[in-house]
């Protein structure tokens, strides 16, 4: 997976020089808690565009879409009047990845997570 995110910031270089940023997020654990398999993970699977957004079941890898099934919702409330006070889903979301990015457990990605690799497969 961290090769797969190390990927994703090649887009950084000339000729297209995007802005991209890659954070991994890790929660830090206790001893005791390391021996609970994935019992300390942000497992959110969601995406946010300016339009929409989508919230599914599945993991974002090609294995869970051609061979599990899930449920994948997409809301789009372009245009909708919403009440004093009421927010659209897509804000909600916006706001939790906002929070989660700036969290103290969101760190960019390092050589270090990438050599970490094998761990994680």
């Amino acid at each position: 997976m961290f090769v797969f995110l190390q990927s994703l910031l090649v887009l950084n270089q000339h000729p297209l020089s995007c802005k991209i940023q890659v954070k991994v997020f890790e929660v830090s654990s206790t001893p005791e808690q390391l021996k609970i398999p994935y019992a300390r993970v942000n497992h959110a699977k969601y995406m946010v565009t300016d339009r929409v957004a989508y919230i599914g079941t599945s993991n974002w890898s090609e294995n869970y879409f051609t061979q599990t099934a899930g449920v994948g919702l997409v809301v789009n409330q372009t245009g909708v009047e919403l009440g004093k006070g009421q927010k659209t889903v897509q804000s909600h979301l916006q706001e939790i990845f906002l929070r989660d990015w700036r969290s103290q457990h969101a760190q960019a990605l390092s050589p270090e997570h990438v050599n970490r690799c094998g761990k994680h497969a």
